[in-house]
This record gives structure tokens, C-alpha cells and sequence, in this order.
């Protein structure tokens, strides 16, 4: 009688085992956790910008070392000379007026490809360039936020510890981008061969990219947070990615629209930035796009880095 007594005190209470929510499969609805609401992107650009505001020398000095090496090693002076050179262009060719949407857009779009160099070395140095110093301005923000008094050899020194983790989240990230430039380059094909003739193929084609591209976004809604995690210490690429999973879970939808959001605020600035540049001064068009470049990759991080923090 004293050993059943002993059985019955050692056993267990009974749980109900929590459903787990599994992407891409029929299943029933899971009730989401209470989670606090995620800011807006008004409130999330202010946010981004905090850091700089209370520590100007060393981010600005981050902003800089990059307009320097990017003006050293993929554009220059000539680029300048260029963009006014394909201005003059442009006023002869539309009888000496600048003031239609065609030729600003078309000026834009050169301003675009002088900043971003002209061949595969000097974009691959662009790619290097920007890779490190966008883990500079993660860790920095990083200690800002944390309380601490950094300089801008810290940044560069400490910050590159997780070089690797980071590169193999972005290659990752990149192989998510395929269907998305596969849904690309097929309706590009169909479009530019004549091979899609009528009304409803055309629009076959065009739900076939949009549906690839759709999923290429689901993946990176998540996957983007996997770089930020992979910074942390001993955090290796496939653990970062499960994390940022978990982080989204269930508002999935309100993240991909808060990461819509970011482009569409970065393509506003340039161009309140840039048209009456090029009315005014072309000559400084390509530098001052070159630093807003380095301005937007670090708003970008610390906008990223700042939606980041609410979702934990």
C-alpha cells in the first residue's frame, strides 16, 4: 500500500500540449499570444535617428569613412563631370528645358548608375565597403543604446567579430531572393518575345511573378532580422534564422509592411534631395548622392535594428 502511494505522489500533472504553428501547411487556426502593438514608421524613422542625435561625432564619423572610400574606390570626380555632361544632353535634346518628368526621372536614374560605379570590380568593392561598415554601425548602436561610450576604432576593431554568421545569413538571404528573380526573368521573357499575346496570358504571367515575388518576401520578412541576431555572440547563421522566425510569428503581415515602408521613405528623401540639385547644381549631384548613400546605410541599419528591438 506505501509503494502505490509513492507512484500516485511522483506522477506528473497533465498539460495540454501547445499547438505549433508550421508555415505552408493545412492545419487548424492557432490562436496568437498577446503581443505588444509594433510602432508605425513615422514613430520608427524618429527612433532610427535617436543615436545619431546623441552621439553626431561618432556616427557621422562612420557616415564619412564611408563617403570617403566609396568616392576613392567606386566613383569619383568624373562621374560629376559626366552627370553634367548628360544634362547639357538631355536640354538639347528636349530645346534647352529641364521642366518635364521624363528627363528629371531619366537624370535620376543616371545619377543612380554614375554613384554605383560602372563595372563588376567597382560594385564588388561598393559590396565590401558597405558589408563592413554596416556591421560598425550595428555594434555601434548597439553599445549606444546599451549605455556605453564608444569611439569610432572601437567600431571597427570590435565590430567585425561576426563577420562570417553575417555573410552566411546574406547568402542565404540572397538564395531567397531566387523565385523572386526567376518570377523576373520569365515574365521579362514572355513580355520582350511576344509570347504571351492576349489579355489573359499576359495576366497569367504577371500572377505567376507576383506569387514568386510574394514568396520571396515572406522568407525576408524574417530572414532580415537574422542578420541583426547573427551579430549577437555565439550565434551561428541557421540559430539566428530560426530566431528571427519565432520573432514574426503571427504579425508576419504588419512586418512586411513596416519594411515596405522603408524604401518608399528613402525614395521621397532622395528625390526632395536631388531634383532641385539638378536644377541648381549638377555638379554636385553624384557627391551628394554618393553621401546620402552612407547617410541611408546607416539609417537603414538603425531602422532595421530599431524595429528589431520591438519585436522582442
Amino acid at each position: 500500500m506505501p509503494k502505490k502511494q509513492s507512484t500516485n505522489q511522483n506522477k506528473k500533472p497533465r498539460t495540454v500540449k501547445q499547438p505549433i504553428y508550421k508555415s505552408f501547411r493545412l492545419q487548424k487556426k492557432i490562436k496568437p499570444p498577446a503581443k505588444k502593438p509594433l510602432p508605425g514608421i513615422v514613430r520608427l524613422c524618429r527612433s532610427a535617428l535617436v543615436p545619431l542625435k546623441s552621439n553626431k561625432k561618432l556616427f557621422f564619423g562612420i557616415i564619412f569613412i564611408h563617403f570617403v572610400f566609396i568616392m576613392i574606390f567606386v566613383s569619383g570626380i568624373a562621374s560629376s563631370l559626366n552627370f553634367v555632361a548628360a544634362k547639357d544632353s538631355l536640354q538639347q535634346a528636349f530645346g534647352g528645358t529641364l521642366d518635364n518628368y521624363t528627363s528629371v526621372v531619366a537624370l535620376l536614374s543616371y545619377a543612380l548608375s554614375s554613384g554605383g560605379g560602372g563595372n563588376t570590380a567597382s560594385a564588388n568593392y561598393q559590396i565590401f565597403i558597405s558589408l563592413v561598415v554596416s556591421l560598425a554601425v550595428i555594434w555601434s548602436i548597439r553599445q549606444v543604446l546599451a549605455g556605453e561610450k564608444i569611439i569610432i576604432r572601437q567600431a571597427f576593431y570590435l565590430g567585425m567579430y561576426p563577420l562570417i554568421p553575417f555573410m552566411a545569413v546574406l547568402l542565404i538571404i540572397g538564395l531567397q531572393l531566387i523565385p523572386a528573380l526567376i518570377g523576373n526573368l520569365l515574365l521579362t521573357i514572355v513580355l520582350s518575345g511576344g509570347l504571351a499575346v492576349t489579355l489573359l496570358e499576359k495576366a497569367l504571367f504577371w500572377l505567376i511573378f507576383i506569387l514568386l515575388s510574394l514568396l520571396s518576401l515572406y522568407m525576408l520578412v524574417s530572414s532580415i532580422f537574422g542578420l541583426y541576431i547573427s551579430t549577437l555572440p555565439d550565434m551561428t547563421p541557421l540559430k539566428a534564422l530560426r530566431s528571427a522566425r519565432s520573432l514574426v510569428l503571427h504579425r508576419r503581415l504588419r512586418v512586411a509592411l513596416r519594411l515596405v515602408g522603408l524604401p518608399l521613405v528613402m525614395m521621397i528623401f532622395y528625390a526632395v534631395v536631388l531634383v532641385p540639385l539638378i536644377f541648381i547644381f549638377p555638379l554636385a549631384v553624384v557627391p551628394v548622392f554618393l553621401l546620402l548613400n552612407s547617410f541611408s546605410l546607416f539609417f537603414i541599419n538603425s531602422y532595421l535594428y530599431n524595429l528589431y528591438r520591438e519585436l522582442l
